[in-house]
């Protein structure tokens, strides 16, 4: 290769730590000269006397590996860097979500709220407007800014970025003198048809509540049909977007839509869970091709007493950088074992049979065991997928009935690099699909240290399902004990440790599984199973994909991980597999075409 030189420069940096391409103890300048021959990713991380830290990472790109820089993304219509077009996004002409966005956005301002301008009175004050356009520049000073009011399904209301020279940048690649600054929105009044578009939300590490925030006391039906897109959410204490309310039967706040927006770092406290998503009542929500990043939880989903039927989780990248990475002793390492992370998508409240949740084709990767010492609550394992049944014990929950996290699809995503991948904790999560997914090098140590953690927890799940999944290079595999009630067939098992721990009772069915290099475990007799000594022998290929859609585009290359048609254990369900019924999240017949490759 070519030799590359780094050159870098910090200041007020009291330590300077580098990670991936190169590794040890930096000052807060230099250079420092490579020649690498493979295309490679180098990361600084520098901290500051205050607590503040700030992680930099370049790619060096070697030709003929195979590996090209990642194009920019196109984040509001059309197929993004993976060729994937998202089923939930608002955009013209969707039927599950027909807004036209750009259209929208292209509207003239009805009034324009400048930083000079001393508080919100030109849009508070003006229900009769249909366009209120932000100036680029800093407006935190003006506090929160209330949406008082509605447009209708034919007539939107628009609050979106304004800037006479705008080069239509998303916030997130924009210059911070570019970003049009708010300190917090809320919605009152059951405001709904609103269309938030590209406005940043950043309160320089002041405690916010919630940066956009539904308003409680709006009775059962809050605020509805709302669309937040191409938003950046940052350095903010509590919660990015809280969807609170009094919906106590689950039908506030339904059908609103967060997408394609960036949220990240936010302020780490023992006084608040910092969960960047927040929703704890409405029906139909749908978070879609957003990037999330370095939250204690990255999306956190009801608090066990409501429903959220007809959840959508899809398209996303949730993970944690080195940057949230701990010694478990409240010290940043930038390496590990611990981090800021609880879970990276957490359910306290799922669907229902008649309309389930869906977590589907996003990317998880990162989250470790959480380090208690920096936030309040942080003992999770590290789990990309949390689901419970947990809630608050008190009069109201009693009466009212209690939900907890089930009828959840999970399906088609990629789950990496953490420390569990779906873990369920107690009491029992039931009807849960796990389906088509990939889990690669799922290993670590539960927050106690007292047990090796695994890839997929259903030691408190019952009367679930779990076909067409891909495991590689992981730890244990499968967790029973609590569920009575299991279905795991047409999986394939690659240089993994092993199958399951804990008990297999009577209800529990492992058949038709594909072992490569891996202890092979059924319940059939005589076996249905594959068994070879070699991932080679699969005939899987290698399967690649882009990450950091929004941020930065990283190509991934998983080997051993896409399924084809030569591969022995391709036929071995082409019939399908689900026809037990009372299990998962209803009883449909699952196939080869239900997977992220879809053959």
């Amino acid at each position: 290769g070519t030799a590359t030189t780094l050159t870098w420069s910090s200041a007020n940096a009291i330590s300077c730590t580098a990670s991936q391409g190169w590794s040890g103890s930096k000052t807060s300048s230099g250079s420092a000269t490579f020649t690498p021959q493979t295309t490679t990713t180098y990361t600084l991380l520098c901290k500051g006397g205050a607590g503040d830290q700030v992680l930099k990472s370049v790619t060096v790109t070697v030709t003929g590996t195979g590996t090209a820089p990642a194009p920019e993304p196109q984040p509001i219509a059309g197929a993004d860097l993976n060729g994937y077009v998202a089923e939930y996004e608002c955009r013209k002409g969707n039927p599950n979500c027909d807004v036209d966005v750009e259209a929208l956005t292209k509207q003239s301002c009805d009034t324009i709220v400048y930083p000079s301008d001393p508080d919100w009175s030109k849009i508070e004050d003006h229900p009769e407007y249909t366009t209120y356009c932000i100036a680029a520049g800093d407006h935190t000073d003006k506090n929160v800014l209330y949406l008082l009011f509605s447009g209708t399904s034919n007539n939107r209301k628009v609050l979106r970025y304004y800037d006479s020279a705008d080069d239509g940048k998303h916030p997130v690649a924009q210059s911070s003198s570019k970003r049009a600054r708010l300190f917090a929105v809320q919605l009152k009044n059951s405001a709904s048809y609103w269309l938030v578009h590209r406005l940043t939300f950043d309160a320089g590490g002041r405690d916010v509540n919630a940066s956009v925030r539904f308003s409680w006391g709006d009775g059962n039906k809050g605020s509805s049909f709302n669309v937040f897109d191409r938003l950046l959410f940052q350095n903010d204490e509590a919660h990015f977007f809280q969807m609170g309310g009094q919906v106590k039967y689950g039908t506030g706040n339904p059908d609103n839509t967060i997408q394609n927006s960036v949220f990240r770092n936010p302020v780490i406290s023992r006084q608040f869970e910092a969960q960047c998503i927040n929703a704890s009542g409405g029906p139909r929500l749908h978070i879609v091709n957003n990037e999330i990043y370095n939250c204690q939880k990255g999306i956190a989903i009801g608090d066990g007493v409501w429903t959220h039927e007809g959840l959508i989780i899809e398209n996303n990248d949730v993970y944690a950088t080195t940057a949230a990475y701990t010694d478990c002793k409240g010290n940043y390492n930038g390496v590990g074992p611990c981090a800021i992370t609880e879970d990276l998508i957490s359910l306290k409240a799922g669907g229902t049979i008649q309309n389930p949740a869906r977590i589907f084709h996003n990317r998880l990767w990162g989250s470790r065991n959480g380090d208690d010492n920096l936030g309040l609550t942080l003992n999770g394992s590290g789990s990309s997928i949390g689901l419970s049944n947990t809630g608050v014990s008190d009069g109201l929950q009693v009466q009212q009935g209690y939900y907890g996290g089930d009828y959840v699809r999970i399906d088609k995503n990629i789950i990496f690099d953490s420390g569990e991948g779906v873990s369920p904790s107690f009491p029992v999560a039931d009807h849960i699909s796990v389906i088509g997914n990939i889990f690669w090098k799922i290993k670590g140590k539960n927050w106690d240290w007292s047990f090796d953690t695994v890839t997929l927890d259903f030691g408190a799940t019952d009367l679930a399902e779990t076909y067409f999944n891909i495991f590689l290079d992981s730890g244990v595999l499968h967790r029973f004990g609590w569920g009575n009630t299991h279905d795991t067939q047409c999986n394939q098992f690659i240089n993994t440790e092993g199958v399951v721990d804990g008990d297999l009772r009577s209800g529990v069915i492992i058949a038709k599984n594909a072992f490569y290099n891996t202890p092979a475990l059924t319940t059939a007799s005589p076996s249905q199973d594959i068994t070879r000594s070699s991932a080679s022998e699969s005939n899987n290929q290698e399967y690649c994909f882009y990450r950091k859609l929004l941020t930065s585009p990283e190509r991934v290359c998983i080997p051993n991980a896409k399924t084809t048609t030569a591969s022995p254990h391709y036929n071995q369900c082409a019939s399908g597999v689900g026809q037990r019924t009372g299990i998962g999240i209803n009883d449909k017949i699952w196939t080869w075409a239900d997977t992220l490759f879809g053959q």
